[in-house]
């Protein structure tokens, strides 16, 4: 190749890596920019600590990049705020690539932009998180907030922790609560008809009851 040819690929190699960029800025599904004011973590319905218990990757790519979902499952020990359920699942979606060559090991990539919140396999880890609700769901990201180190008294846990304590307003006690299970989620939905249908049924008796008794005293 010569070196006019070698210049002039020098200079165009910035163009396909500009346009990569541009169709994962624009893709659906995907918040590209997480730069911006602090995130304000009285708007966050649960803070949570505790262990990572379990990561799951899940087989289908979310969206553009091929990004993979990564289920989450922490055993929450303490929450800052809100009732936060142990144990506490959610879903990144942003932090793992699966290898183009088809490969065993991804990569992560939580803070390349993309907002999620994992540069690794938390497994074992002990993280302290900031999470919103979102159509039933606790979420995260990496404007929000999310620490994972090897031990709860991790100098960065304890500054975290501390910036939180100092930021929050004091409001209802925290707490941590038992997760409901699908099961309890169908029971709870499912249970109120059989229960005014109980109420019904009580009330006839009770009326056929003094009825009856009514009339053979009558008849007495």
């Amino acid at each position: 190749m010569g070196t006019g040819s070698l210049h002039a690929a020098q200079a165009l190699w910035p163009i396909p890596v500009a346009l990569g960029v541009g169709l994962v800025a624009l893709a659906p599904g995907i918040a590209w920019a997480c730069s911006g004011p602090p995130f304000d973590v009285n708007r966050a319905d649960v803070i949570a600590e505790g262990w990572v218990e379990r990561v799951e990757i899940g087989p289908a790519p979310t969206g553009f990049g091929a990004f993979r979902p990564v289920q989450v499952t922490l055993r929450v020990v303490r929450s800052l705020k809100g009732d936060a359920p142990s144990p506490l699942v959610f879903t990144d979606s942003s932090s793992y690539f699966p290898d183009p060559g088809g490969g065993p090991n991804g990569f992560w990539a939580g803070s390349s932009g993309s907002c999620g919140v994992l540069d690794g396999d938390p497994t074992g880890q002990y993280a302290l998180i900031v999470f919103r609700r979102h159509e039933g769901e606790l979420g995260t990201a990496l404007f929000m907030g999310a620490i994972f180190r090897d031990r709860p008294d991790d100098p960065t846990i304890e500054r975290f922790r501390r910036y939180l304590e100092s930021k929050l307003v004091a409001g209802e006690p925290p707490r941590v609560v038992p997760a409901r299970t699908a099961s309890d989620a169908w029971l709870a939905a499912a249970s109120w008809p059989f229960l005014v249908a109980a109420g019904v049924l009580a009330a006839t008796l009770l009326a056929v009851g003094a009825l009856w008794g009514r009339e053979r005293w009558r008849n007495a």
